[in-house]
């Protein structure tokens, strides 16, 4: 026999404050059927339990108005954004997986196999590679599109975080504001605005996808086996964008006992998730062989647990007051809880831990989306040697969590009104913050100052990135400064190879080819160093010299079309033609857009009157890379072609 509407409204009004037992006695019901019922009156949509838990009647918001609140969402997350479609590719990882990155030219067998069963810079990434593949095939070099993709995936983000806010707060307006804050909050910008950061973006829609499929399956009835079906196809999909999504058993099971579904009987359920991760694990692991490996923080766990508080206090003030953000972060490692600042953080994680600990004890569910922001913390709080200790791209779920208990309390001790001035004023905020922290992002150049003024004598990256960057503006000087900072202070290999490269561009070629030599003194097996170098001697005119070079860098990396490349030019100046097309050809089965082979290509076929090939490779090296600074001369060329 069901429940009449005065026994469901009771239920609404005392569930916060009563046990499931209680409520059971006083209405003289079943717990089985209390507990049935009450599932079903917080998955309706509107539900407004906090006006009922106050002995109100309830309000229950327009049927149109969470799709308002939907649109409104997209569009201003959009608008924000909109700017970013125009910044250029950055010099920090977007060469490592686009404008370098040969495995996405084309969706080829072997580079699939090599994608699916190769690490990339460490990391085992395959559906993100993918999805930079099928972007390659309609945008090429063109960062609009990538942009376009990333921005596109965020607006998905969003809407599902407004969804599942909903379906579980049963509060449309905390969904809103909540979904908002996700959407333009500018510790965001890094995993939206950064091309290489599509691995964030894109692990979080499956991520979010599967933790929806979840909710359904626990909450509606009907559709079970399929809901469980597609929880199990997007957990692996976000496992295959990113590995730190293995954390999504933990976040399904904080779930189920937030809502009393853990029952013993139901322990089996669990065991695809945690098998999934355990195997997902070992698969990553087996393909990386260990890539990366990283020893912890000063040396030792307990150092790093202590300078992981401090970073812990660190997120919480971004969350809050998103001020002097930063690409990277550094920090001392504390040896000693004894110091000032790891002491005050050990205090303010005791109190945030506390009041943790009490609401799990008076509202298990608010509690659940505490629990989400430290369980999405977990993978990078270095339990396990992470190379990092702090980045804003790690709080890019986390931040649902931490709004959701906010925007809920807010609304409980506040009311609607208040709670809506907080998000409008919040919002107008953000979003200002938001846009000026995205002309850092803007150019390569904004983004280093910005992070050397940061990060001062902490990091040589700043320096060397931005040394690379005045490189390719041509702006030797100022480039020759950043690799001398580097050189004085952390003397890195990466600065003598810099220098040699600068000094070449001068015309230098003794004082770079020897610090090619001194870079490669320090570490011998870097491919780039000896084709940087091979690249000296062939200037220098010593071909021998500059052919064993570019070998010993074919050889070191083997995966990389720009040393071959460099054999078949060498072999075209000893007039070795034959020897150059097999090398050329060797480098287009591997990367058939590569600019400088289809451009040697295109010149080693017109030398032999073959003019139609020549024009087929030179009219794909225009279609392709339109910008290159050697086009215009290849136009010239094909027009020669169309007169003669």
């Amino acid at each position: 026999m069901g429940m009449n509407n005065q026994q469901r409204e009771y239920l609404l009004k005392n569930y916060k404050t009563r046990s499931v037992k209680q409520l059971a006695e006083e209405l003289k019901l079943d717990k089985k059927e209390i507990q049935r019922e009450l599932r079903q009156l917080l998955a309706q949509p509107g539900a407004s339990s906090q006006a009922q838990e106050a002995g109100q009647k309830s309000v229950t918001a327009p049927p149109f108005m969470p799709w308002v609140g939907l649109a409104v969402l997209l569009a201003a997350t959009a608008i924000v954004y909109y700017k970013s479609l125009f910044h250029p590719f950055l010099n920090w990882d977007d060469p490592e997986y686009v404008t370098e990155n040969f495995l996405i030219r084309t969706l080829s067998p072997s580079n699939l196999k090599t994608i699916f069963t190769q690490p990339h810079y460490s990391l085992y990434i395959p559906f993100t590679l993918v999805s930079y593949a099928l972007d390659y095939q309609f945008w090429h070099f063109n960062a609009f599109g990538y942009h376009l993709t990333n921005i596109i995936l965020h607006l998905l983000n969003a809407a599902l975080v407004f969804g599942l806010v909903r379906l579980l707060a049963a509060d449309w307006a905390v969904a809103f504001g909540v979904a908002l804050f996700f959407g333009i909050h500018p510790v965001q910008i890094e995993s939206v605005v950064w091309i290489a950061e599509r691995k964030n973006v894109l692990s979080a829609l499956f991520f979010l996808a599967s933790f929806f499929a979840y909710t359904l399956f626990r909450q509606k009835p009907k559709g079970k086996k399929a809901s469980f079906g597609f929880c199990l196809l997007f957990f692996i999909a976000a496992c295959l964008s990113k590995p730190v999504s293995v954390v999504l058993p933990l976040l399904i099971l904080a779930f189920d006992l937030s809502r009393g579904y853990l029952k013993k009987e139901k322990i089996p359920g669990y065991l695809p998730f945690f098998a999934g991760a355990l195997i997902f694990a070992a698969i990553t692991y087996a393909i990386t062989k260990g890539e990366g490996k990283m020893n912890y923080h000063g040396g030792s766990l307990g150092a790093t647990m202590l300078t992981m508080m401090v970073v812990m206090m660190k997120y919480f003030q971004l969350l809050l007051f998103p001020v002097k953000q930063s690409l990277l972060y550094e920090f001392p490692v504390y040896p000693s809880i004894a110091h000032p600042q790891v002491g005050a953080s050990f205090l303010g994680l005791l109190i945030v831990l506390s009041a943790v600990g009490y609401l799990w004890f008076k509202d298990k569910k608010l509690c659940f989306w505490a629990l989400w922001y430290f369980i999405l913390l977990l993978p990078v709080m270095n339990f396990v040697p992470f190379p990092s200790l702090m980045n804003e791209r790690y709080l890019y779920l986390p931040l649902v969590g931490f709004f959701a208990v906010i925007l809920v309390l807010v609304k409980r001790i506040a009311g609607l009104i208040p709670t809506a001035a907080v998000i409008v004023a919040s919002v107008f905020g953000l979003t200002f913050l938001n846009l000026k922290r995205q002309e850092v992002w803007a150019h390569s150049e904004k983004l280093w100052l910005e992070t050397q003024a940061m990060t001062g004598e902490k990091s040589q990256s700043p320096y060397i990135n931005l040394g690379m960057h005045y490189l390719r503006e041509h702006q030797i000087e100022k480039a020759i400064e950043q690799f001398e900072k580097v050189k004085s202070m952390f003397d890195d290999p990466k600065a003598y190879d810099g220098l040699g490269i600068a000094y070449f561009e001068k015309g230098d070629l003794e004082k770079s080819i020897a610090y090619f030599k001194q870079a490669i003194e320090k570490v011998p097996g870097e491919a780039v160093v000896h084709s940087n170098l091979g690249v000296a001697y062939e200037k220098k005119g010593d071909s021998e010299s500059a052919l064993s070079e570019f070998r010993q860098a074919a050889s070191i990396d083997s995966r990389d079309p720009k040393y071959r490349n460099n054999m078949g030019s060498i072999y075209v100046k000893m007039g070795k033609d034959a020897e150059a097309e097999q090398a050329f050809r060797e480098v287009l089965k591997v990367d058939p857009d590569f600019a400088e082979t289809l451009y040697n290509l295109g010149f080693l076929c017109s030398g032999q009157n073959r003019v139609a090939e020549a024009k087929e490779y030179w009219s794909r090296f225009l279609a392709i890379h339109p910008d290159h600074e050697k086009a215009g001369e290849v136009k010239l060329k094909m027009k020669d072609f169309e007169k003669g």
